[in-house]
Order: C-alpha cells, then structure tokens, then sequence
C-alpha cells in the first residue's frame, strides 16, 4: 500500500505552482513594459518634433495651441483611433472608442491642443489594447494550470483515478469577466490607462504653456513611464494569483473535495493579514475572495491546499449521468487512470505541469508520461 502524503507535500505542490505561475507572468510583465515604454518613446519624440517647431519662442502661445490641425494631422489621429477599435473585441471599449470616432467624424475640426491630448490618448490606448491581449492568454493558461494540476496531483499524490470534465472555454470566459474586486482585468487595464493618458496629456499640455524645454517634460514623461509599468506589474501579479487559485478551486468541486486550508508564503514579505489566515480551514463552497480565499491583496502570494481527503484506498469516480463523484474498485491505480485518458484530457494535463517550461518541449513530455 503507498504512502499516503502529508501536509507539507501538499504545501510545496501549492507553493510550486503559485511560484510557476509569476515565472510564467514575468515573461508577460517584460513584454508589457518594453510596450509602455515604446509608447511613451513615441510622445516624447512627438513633443519633440512639436517644440522643435517652435524653438527660441517661450512656449506655445495660447494663440499657436488654439490653431487647427491640419488634414495631415487631423486624418493621422482619426486613422489610429480606427485602428485601436479595430484591435480588441470588448464590446466595452469598442463602445468607448466608437464616441471618440463619431465625435471626430462631426468635429473635424479640431484644435491643436486638442490634437496633442488624442495623440497621446492613442498612444496609450494601444499600449493597453496590447497588455490586455497579452494577459488574456496568461490568465487562460492559470485558470487551466489551477485546474488541472489539482486534479492530477490528487490523482497522482493518492495513486487513483479520477473522471474529470474539460474545463469549457464559456467558464474560462465567464471567470475573465468576473468583476472579483470591482472591475474584471481589461476593466483595471483600461482605468489605469485613462489615469495614465490623464497625467500625461496634462505633463505635456501644462508644459507646453508654460514653456517647460523638452528635457524637463521628457523627464516627466519618463517618471509617469515608470509608475505605468508598475501598475501593471502589480495587476499582473495579482491577477494571475487569483485566476491559478480560481483554477485550484474549480479543481476541488470537480475532485468532490469539501474544505481548503488557506496557506500563506511565509517569509519576510508575507502580510500580517495573509500570516493572520494561514493554516484556517473553510468549505469549497464559502470560498470569498479578498475574505478567507486568496488573493487577499495586491501582489498576493497565499494558495489552498485541500484539507479533508480520505480515500482509505478506495477510488473516486464522477457518474456521467448525475455528475457526482462515486468510488470505484481499487483496481485503478493512477498510470492506468492516466493511460484511459483522452488525448486532450493528457494534453491539459501536460500543459498544467509545463505551465513555466519551454512549450517546445510538451510534445517530448506528452511520450513519456505515464
């Protein structure tokens, strides 16, 4: 008979894969920064050209910023505008984008202080445009890795076998919509490039006015550049924490598992709140994010470890027709578990377990496992 695992195998599975999961996201967050500041690159150059215009004058005049665009300048803001609706599929921001683009198309003429906040608008809209398309594929890959992996390592950890449905793309979707602390991600995304289009349209106008040389307002610029990429860092992080443990827990209710122990990352970092909630056990079913489930706060690093699971060397099983689980006879050990399988139920599996390794390799593993 095999050793029944402890707690702490348990933990260090958790751990590992909270820990997998941000490896995978740095990835992502070093994509989105070098975005950011490509964009910002391109409003400095930008206020360059505009004050290289206008060079040995004291600023722009109130005079020069009420002149109005050109055609040139008019068709190029009109022509990225229609390209960053054209990027996404959120009905959300498409509404959003589309006031923009009506109210151009009624006022086409507009004045050049006005052309120099919609430059800047674009610049970062697309930047975040970009950053949302991006995390949507990372936190798919989390929810599916928290799924997956559970319910593998329960099957693997306990050598049985257990009847497991394909977590359907519709409640992958409806997770990503999910407004879990007011806002979904490309809710957060899109607020935090409205403050961010906000502070920079005000650097580069005040500046502008008051006379500010380029230097001092690309350093301003720069400043606002960094405090961007921070945000998004933090959201980031903090998202793909509660898609992997939105993950971990759909991975519970499919397993029939009851209780979860809340487990915090002990070290010097941890929050008194998170530290405050480690090692309290709570049903499946009262799981509440922010309250007894992680995550608890931004940049949190807390994961769930089942705390009720007793086998006694039985096997558990979903009926197809009720869709509850049943015990089998112990002759299913967990290769033979594996081995009956379907080819995309192994392929979650393999993908749950490269979440942070080289794609190219899942193909090697996918042979060799089992």
């Amino acid at each position: 008979m095999m050793k029944t695992p402890n707690e702490d195998y348990w933990i260090s599975r958790a751990l590992r894969l909270e820990q997998e999961i941000q490896n995978n996201a740095t990835v992502t967050v070093n994509r989105i920064i070098n975005i950011y500041i490509r964009a910002f690159k391109n409003i400095e150059r930008d206020i360059k050209k505009l004050t290289d215009t206008y060079k040995g004058l004291d600023g722009l005049s109130d005079e020069e910023l009420e002149k109005y665009l050109t055609r040139a300048e008019h068709d190029k803001n009109a022509s990225d505008l229609r390209k960053i609706y054209n990027s996404t599929d959120d009905k959300q921001i498409k509404q959003e984008l589309s006031k923009r683009i009506n109210a151009q198309a009624y006022g086409f003429r507009i004045k050049r202080l006005e052309g120099l906040r919609l430059a800047v608008y674009n610049e970062i809209k697309k930047a975040g445009i970009a950053e949302i398309s991006l995390t949507k594929k990372l936190y798919e890959e989390s929810i599916k890795a928290g799924y997956y992996r559970t319910i593998d390592d329960i099957a693997r950890g306990y050598n049985v076998g257990i009847r497991f449905d394909i977590l359907p793309q519709r409640a992958i979707d409806n997770a990503l919509k999910t407004r879990w602390s007011g806002k979904n991600f490309s809710e957060r995304v899109w607020k935090n490039t409205d403050d961010l289009a906000e502070r920079a349209q005000g650097v580069i106008v005040g500046g502008l006015q008051s006379g500010q040389s380029y230097t001092k307002m690309a350093s301003e610029i720069e400043r606002l550049s960094g405090k961007g990429t921070y945000s998004s860092t933090r959201l980031v992080r903090t998202e793909c924490n509660y898609f992997m443990n939105q993950g971990v827990l759909e991975g519970y209710k499919e397993s029939d598992i009851k209780k979860y122990k809340f487990v915090a990352t002990l070290d010097l970092k941890t929050s008194e709140l998170c530290a405050g909630l480690d090692g309290l056990i709570n049903d499946v079913v009262d799981a509440m994010v922010g309250v007894n489930y992680p995550p608890m706060h931004p940049h949190c690093r807390s994961v769930a470890i089942m705390a009720d699971i007793l086998f006694d060397g039985a096997r558990i099983a979903r009926n197809p027709i009720t869709g509850k689980n049943y015990k089998i006879d112990n002759s299913v050990t967990y290769k033979e578990w594996y081995a009956g399988l379907s080819d995309e139920q192994k392929q979650a599996i393999v993908e749950s377990r490269s979440i942070a390794s080289n794609k190219s390799s899942d193909k090697k593993q996918y042979a060799n496992l089992a």
